[in-house]
């Protein structure tokens, strides 16, 4: 089952993955419509996905100091010698769950798996996990043309009324792209690793004890490690019109301080996604942005 909430989150997540540096000169706003085919499992160690083929729209607006709508949205505190620092907007997809006495899919226990579910059987019974906006504080240091690594810390809020505190996430890690700096183009390789405090991990990795049932015991996450990602993304301007873009990684959480909880099923998860953007409507003026 697929649920049609996706065709906002999952395009604007698998984009702002592809599309992750920019060039020397772009227009101060962009306009158009787009195409994704991805796939993203429910949280890192689910063996349950969205699978999602659907078109959304592609709006940009730049200035020099910040930017809407492309790598999450960010506005630059620091900028010199190799060094940026930025507030920086994310996000995290929601997790919804079938009922309490739903039945176990065919090959759900099966790590090896990649089940295509709208709702998650894993977390059946349990309170919807929401979207997620995720705020966080952003360094990256360039070394060179080709070389950067980069540490952002994340605080989660939910997508709801009451706008939960879910918790803190950090990254540490680093790329290579295969093209220079003010390249309109980037292909990247790069890895990071992804840590959580007790109140993120407990979100998506955490049993209380009401939702215990036979064969998912109560679980208290604990802060730490994650998962490894090793990824590769690219983003090609073909002519003025068209951009495609790629994403693929897996996030590997055989050495994770949550492997203990009875959430998770397999230790490797895939992101993917390809994006097709044409773009109908441009500004003339020019803005200046480094990658």
């Amino acid at each position: 089952m697929r649920s049609r909430a996706l065709g906002f989150f999952l395009p604007l997540f698998l984009l702002l993955c592809s599309l992750s540096l920019q060039a020397a000169e772009k227009p101060e706003w962009e306009l158009g419509w787009g195409y994704l085919h991805g796939i993203a499992p429910h949280y890192t160690g689910s063996n349950e996905y969205y699978y999602f083929d659907n078109p959304f729209p592609y709006f940009i607006f730049r200035q020099e100091e910040f930017e809407i709508g492309e790598n999450g949205s960010r506005v630059y505190l620091y900028r010199g010698n190799g060094l940026e620092v930025d507030v920086t907007l994310g996000g995290r997809l929601p997790i919804w769950t079938q009922g309490r006495d739903a039945e176990a899919p065919e090959g759900i226990d099966d790590p090896d798996q990649r089940l295509d579910r709208g709702r998650s059987w894993h977390r059946r019974g349990m309170d919807k996990t929401p979207a997620a906006l995720l705020v966080g504080l952003r360094a990256t240091y360039h070394l060179g043309e080709h070389l950067y690594f980069t540490a952002p810390i994340y605080q989660g809020v939910g997508f709801i009324r009451s706008l939960p505190n879910m918790g803190i996430t950090g990254l540490i890690g680093g790329g290579i792209d295969f093209f220079e700096r003010k390249s309109s183009h980037s292909l990247i390789i790069d890895y990071y690793r992804s840590y959580g405090d007790r109140r993120f991990n407990q979100t998506y990795y955490g049993v209380s004890r009401k939702d215990v049932l036979p064969g998912r015991e109560r679980y208290q996450a604990k802060s730490g490690f994650i998962h490894d990602s090793y990824g590769i993304s690219g983003s090609f301007y073909l002519g003025d019109h068209w951009i495609l873009g790629l994403s693929w990684a897996v996030e590997r959480m055989d050495k994770s301080a949550l492997n203990a909880s009875p959430l998770v099923v397999t230790e490797r998860g895939y992101v993917q996604g390809l994006a097709v953007v044409y773009k109908f409507l441009a500004s003339e003026k020019k803005v200046r942005i480094r990658k």
